[in-house]
């Protein structure tokens, strides 16, 4: 089992595949609990993290936290990373974008978090403006609603499909669920008691929010073009994105009633993991 080991500020440590790292610069020092963390996943994002963190301290309060997850990357993301006043968690190996999401909320100090991709694709002058809505709501999604031609055709099309079904079975309000800037209370986080390893992280977060109740609020905001390399693979992740939402589809809904819709997701997702990677895809079907 891979271990995720939280690296002080600082401390200089060993990364994976290579033979060693930068000492940290301290982060910075509060007395109190920090108010909100910010989260940034991070796999092979040396291109553009450091855009992503300069802006970020820019824009937060002296006293919030910012956490750095570095999935395995084999690149300098921990270097560029390691640059910036934040706290960094390393991955000895690369397990996911769900599982970094995960320990970040373990190890995450502040009583709300806020996730944002580290590709520089999401405006981080919109973090305030989530931080002053999480006083009064549970859940805050950044809601993409301009810059449609830095998503993929494709891709835009199965957040379509993805964002009614995730609306019509399970009740989620807000316009994008599967947006990457967003931020809720960790109390709820820690409650729902994720298990997504990949990219369903948050077609998960959205459906338990729903189903918990949670008061959420949109915050609209333009999707830039990213820096670097895409991770996402529109066909194997969407495949992924499905089958969350086929597998929580009996833990919240009563199968009489959603029998007909539920066995066709089944058949497209069959579909896709035949296209994707089947030996992966099955097992994530075992529980």
């Amino acid at each position: 089992m891979t271990r995720a080991r939280t690296v002080p500020a600082a401390t200089a440590v060993k990364a994976p595949r290579r033979s060693r790292r930068p000492a940290q610069p301290r982060a910075r020092a509060t007395k109190l609990a920090p108010e909100t963390t910010i989260v940034i996943p991070a796999f092979n994002e040396e291109e553009g993290i450091a855009a992503v963190l300069r802006d970020v301290f820019a824009a937060i309060g002296e006293g919030d936290e910012v956490l750095v997850v570095d999935d395995g990357s084999d690149d300098g993301t921990y270097a560029v990373a390691a640059a910036f006043p934040c706290r960094i968690v390393s991955h000895w190996r690369r397990q996911g974008k769900g599982t970094a999401m995960r320990t970040a909320i373990r190890l995450a100090r502040g009583r709300n978090v806020i996730f944002i991709d580290g590709d520089g694709s999401y405006p981080v002058r919109a973090i305030p403006e989530i931080t002053r809505a999480l006083q009064d709501y549970d859940m805050v999604v950044g809601s993409r609603v301009a810059g449609r031609a830095n998503v993929p055709a494709f891709n835009r099309f199965g957040n379509a499909v993805f964002r009614g079904c995730i609306r019509y079975f399970f009740g989620f309000k807000s316009g994008d669920p599967l947006t990457g800037l967003y931020g809720l209370n960790r109390e709820r986080l820690l409650s729902m008691d994720l298990s997504s390893r990949g990219f369903g992280i948050e077609a998960e977060i959205a459906i338990k929010a729903a189903r918990m109740g949670l008061r959420t609020s949109d915050v609209p905001i333009e999707y830039g073009a990213r820096i670097g390399r895409p991770k996402l693979n529109g066909l194997k992740d969407g495949f992924f994105i499905l089958l969350t939402i086929v597998r929580l589809l009996p833990r919240y809904r009563s199968w009489l009633s959603v029998l007909p819709a539920a066995t066709a997701l089944l058949s497209a997702a069959a579909v896709l993991a035949a296209l994707a990677e089947p030996a992966a895809a099955w097992e994530a079907l075992l529980p």
